[in-house]
């Protein structure tokens, strides 16, 4: 019986989380741009963190809600794993102990823009479909490149998509 319940919530910018989400539907098979409007539907369920927390609160009345900014250059020692280990009690030596590898690698926006082409020839001429498609192994190969700029939407349309949820990032 857990004398009290702590909560650790990571929470990225919507926008990098967008291009995030983005970027894995074109590793399993995606074959519409980031800007295609059917992609943007109703997020309000993902991206309102201030109601998310507050459901969170409400659901599992914790004693501690910890709340992180998802920035990779931000983790205790680069990692995911040790930043949420520190931020439980748990320091790790500083040698001796590995650290998992990062599987969730970014890719650079012509990378993405290669891997959805390539994509849509499967679907189209191969007869692969969207979602069922196993990227991994050209993604390894794509991710071990030096990648350029990162993908992102046109000015105006993020900053549309960030003024959504302004009120609740304040």
């Amino acid at each position: 019986n857990a004398a009290s319940l702590r909560i650790v919530a990571y929470l990225r910018r919507q926008d990098d989380h967008l291009v995030s989400r983005y970027q894995q539907g074109v590793k399993i098979g995606e074959i519409r741009r980031l800007s295609d409007p059917t992609l943007h539907l109703d997020y309000s369920d993902v991206y309102d963190y201030r109601g998310r927390l507050a459901r969170i609160e409400e659901i599992l009345e914790p004693d501690e809600l910890v709340v992180r900014r998802y920035e990779r250059d931000a983790f205790h020692r680069g990692s995911l794993y040790a930043d949420f280990l520190r931020t439980v009690g748990v320091e790790l030596p500083e040698a001796g102990w590995e650290l998992p590898e990062d599987r969730n690698v970014s890719l650079g926006a012509e990378t993405v823009e290669f891997l959805r082409l390539l994509n849509l020839r499967r679907v189209h001429h191969a007869g692969a479909r969207v979602g069922m498609v196993d990227n991994r192994e050209i993604v390894r190969t794509l991710a071990a490149e030096p990648q350029g700029p990162t993908l992102t939407l046109p000015d105006p349309v993020l900053d549309d998509f960030m003024a959504q949820w302004a009120e609740g990032n304040a």
